[in-house]
């Protein structure tokens, strides 16, 4: 939607085409010095601990790398992220 109200602008410059390079890396990430390899679920045995662990995970009583690093990121970069990732790709 956002390159169709764009476009029209870009046209009288010349443009028939247009596209989008979006730099993920460049969103705010979490901080990798409070990832914990033990709380992801490779590091857990399989079988029932595993299940439970993913059932955590699914349900956000558990945290992919652990809880500090869950939370390694301010409330406005969550946001910021969360808008990226659920609001620009159209």
């Amino acid at each position: 939607a956002a390159l169709e109200r764009e476009m029209p602008k870009y046209a009288k410059m010349g443009f028939t085409e247009m596209g989008v390079f979006w730099d993920w890396a460049a969103l705010y990430q979490k901080d990798p010095e409070y990832f914990q390899e033990t709380e992801t679920p490779g590091a857990k045995p399989e079988g029932p601990e595993r299940d439970a662990f993913l059932e955590d995970l699914k349900e956000r009583r558990a945290f992919y790398g652990g809880k500090a690093y869950e939370e390694s990121r301010t409330l406005k970069e969550k946001e910021a992220f969360g808008h990226a990732l659920h609001n620009t790709m159209d």
